[in-house]
């Protein structure tokens, strides 16, 4: 396609430059890997020590990556084509990578290497790659989290992000890009984007975004969708049809939000007024955090009535656990800060599962893959030690068994200062994770988990939330089990869940063909989505983090070839980026996300190279909740976006304010 081939040419000649690389941030769906490919076929190593391109992918794209290489460098030319250094394969020498034309591997494996002494073979002082290449790099937006550094520590002559969305957030994301490029201005580490601080009124000063833009020009080429090239739009794609579908809550179910809208009010205000020292940040965005699950079904916030006998456990066995470590392990757990990367994903969660002996963690999309793995023994994906899953816990449950009481962390006397400079913002499959380090309030708000008061689990003694259940369910197939048949037997509905089945059920009575993407941040909520579907005896599958990756790779497989399989539910988290799912035209989304990028990139997955059919969007929303506050603040993600690419420059896009919290809790009108 003439824009791809535009972009070789100008990708080439960024190679050719001092620049020696750049960000490609073509919009979803254009093409970025057949254009990185091209550019690895065009412009190969000359002969000399620096031979490889590696490329660095999320590891749900490997499979992926590695049917595109296959399938468009000529054998002929490029006999050793591929290595891929991935699920173990770490123990060779960089010599023989080095023999291949690329090298792929994962933002986890590389950033796993910061941990070895010895053996590292990404990161070696002897391992001299011709060309890096980040696929997804916002991947590394946060610029202290291993898988930032790591990449960053990598000796290559050429260095390359592909990204659809270059930010997300806030200016500050561009920090770790360019570092990683090595742009002169920003390379050093006493000069960062952040320094591009509001003024007192809140908006960028127009001098210093006007020359971040000059500087992101200078280095990033992005096309979109609606592009044009010699007048002619540069791909012509069927229409995308975005519709609100309103719901009206039950009575009950207004009951429910009302209470739970107007306690979270109170507890905000109090916390305004000076009234409590005891509600922390965490505290805060898990009330923002119930009050969208609320919109979805009652069972997401409340105890559900699945009890925990229901898996032959209790609450009080996981807290039990707790008190199982050594002395020196639970020492260490007790200086916990809060927030720590899952060594699997490299995202940061709030309440990891917490492995029995060791006391590492992992996030519980983790600990699932972990637990449904066939060998014996299974390890700690950071120590290597054998590990028990029944004697896992959680850090909530660790926190009740030692009694911690939750503390500001912050000293300064204005709690705001602390409140505005938390970041980073990423859907998560399930409702426990979260992944946050410390920019914006608004980054942290969408994945976090939901908040639970030592006394309501006291209270609950037999009774926990439906995420908690769904975590220890998941811990082994006996208890999997028992989960899914009490889950069938207590099912109820909610509106929300009613209205998504009733689109489906339309879907199927005007087409025989046509397949629908039902998305969710909750992966508890799409298990009450499938409770339903299987009583229809509508064939489905689902695609999130609980699943390993050859049962993704299958799930969407069979979703493209199975005409009778028209159904996939999908978690935002492990769905946003990097999959081809143009078989459907129907895309349902059930709770909209903080950031509209994550959305799109969502919807992308369908309107996209390939689509034959209009894609339909429904986006489900509750009128006169959270969630109308929500789409105000995609809004001001979009015009932050359109400020960084030269439109809109001195929009309001700083920091959350007091009155943007206020806001958000329905307390004042947005603030301007």
């Amino acid at each position: 396609m003439e824009h791809q081939e535009q972009g070789l040419y100008w990708m080439k000649s960024m190679e050719r430059s001092h620049k020696k690389g750049g960000i490609l941030a073509d919009d979803m769906g254009l093409g970025k890997t057949i254009q990185a490919l091209a550019l690895v076929a065009a412009r190969p190593a000359p002969a000399g020590e620096r031979h490889a391109t590696l490329i660095i992918t999320p590891a749900g794209l490997v499979k992926q990556w590695k049917h595109e290489i296959m399938r468009m460098l000529d054998q002929r030319r490029h006999p050793r084509p591929l290595y891929v250094v991935h699920g173990g394969k770490t123990r060779v020498d960089f010599s023989l990578l080095n023999e291949h034309d690329i090298v792929l591997t994962t933002f986890g494996t590389v950033a796993a290497e910061l941990r070895r002494k010895d053996h590292r073979l990404i990161l070696s002082s002897a391992s001299k790659w011709h060309r890096v290449i980040l696929d997804e790099a916002q991947h590394i937006k946060g610029p202290k989290t291993r898988a930032a550094i790591a990449c960053r520590a990598i000796d290559a002559t050429y260095r390359w992000c592909l990204t659809g969305t270059p930010v997300m957030n806030h200016l500050n994301e561009f920090d770790s890009l360019l570092k990683f490029l090595r742009v002169e201005t920003y390379s050093n580490n006493n000069r960062q984007v952040s320094q591009l601080r509001v003024d007192g009124e809140g908006s960028y000063q127009d001098r210093e975004i006007t020359r971040l833009q000059e500087e992101v020009k200078s280095i990033m080429l992005r096309r979109t969708k609606t592009s044009v090239v010699h007048g002619r739009p540069i791909l012509v794609l069927p229409a995308r049809i975005t519709e609100n579908v309103y719901v009206t809550f039950n009575t009950e179910e207004r009951q429910l939000y009302t209470a739970l809208e107007s306690r979270s009010q109170f507890q905000f205000s109090r916390y305004l007024n000076g009234e409590t020292t005891t509600l922390t940040v965490s505290h805060i965005l898990g009330l923002l955090h119930r009050l969208r699950q609320a919109c979805c079904h009652p069972w997401l916030i409340s105890g559900s009535p699945l009890s925990l006998r229901d898996l032959s456990q209790s609450q009080g066995h996981v807290v039990a656990n707790a008190h199982r470590f050594s002395e020196a392990v639970a020492t260490r757990l007790l200086g916990y800060e809060d927030i720590r990367e899952c060594p699997i994903c490299i995202n940061v969660v709030e309440n990891p599962v917490i492995l029995f002996p060791c006391g590492h963690n992992v996030c519980s999309d983790c600990f699932a893959t972990i637990t449904r793995s066939t060998h014996r023994e299974m390890h700690c994906p950071y120590c290597r030690t054998i590990i028990s899953p029944a004697e896992a816990t959680d850090y909530v449950s660790f926190q009740k068994a030692y009694y911690i009481m939750h503390t500001s962390s912050s000293s300064s006397d204005d709690p705001w200062r602390s409140l505005g400079n938390l970041q980073e913002w990423t859907a998560e499959g399930t409702d426990d994770d979260i992944n946050h380090s410390r920019r914006s309030l608004l980054d942290q708000i969408p994945g976090i988990i939901s908040t639970i008061d030592p006394s309501d689990l006291t209270k609950a003694s037999n009774k926990c939330t439906f995420a908690q259940l769904r975590r220890l369910a998941l811990a082994k197939p006996t208890t999997r089990d028992a989960y899914q048949r009490a889950l069938e037997g207590r099912w109820i509905s909610s509106s929300k869940v009613d209205k998504a089945l009733e689109i489906i059920q339309v879907v199927r009575a005007q087409s025989e063909t046509e397949k629908v993407l039902v998305f969710s941040q909750f992966t508890s909520l799409l298990d009450l989505v499938e409770v339903p579907l299987r009583r229809q005896g509508w064939r489905y599958h689902r695609y999130d983090g609980d699943l390993t990756q050859s049962e993704r790779h299958t799930a969407v497989m069979e979703f493209a070839t199975d005409p009778n399989c028209r159904i996939l539910l999908i978690s935002l988290k492990a769905g946003n980026s990097g999959l081809n799912l143009t078989a459907a035209s129907r895309v349902i989304i059930l709770d909209p996300f903080w950031n509209p990028f994550i959305e799109e990139q969502a919807v992308g997955r369908a309107h996209r190279i390939g689509q034959q059919r209009p894609v339909y969007v429904y986006r489900i929303l509750v009128p006169g909740t959270v969630e109308d506050r929500i789409l105000e603040f995609q809004n001001r993600k979009r015009e932050l976006f359109q400020g960084i690419l030269g439109e809109g420059i001195g929009v309001k896009c700083g920091p959350l304010e007091r009155e943007d919290l206020a806001y958000l809790f329905g307390l004042e009108e947005p603030a301007l």
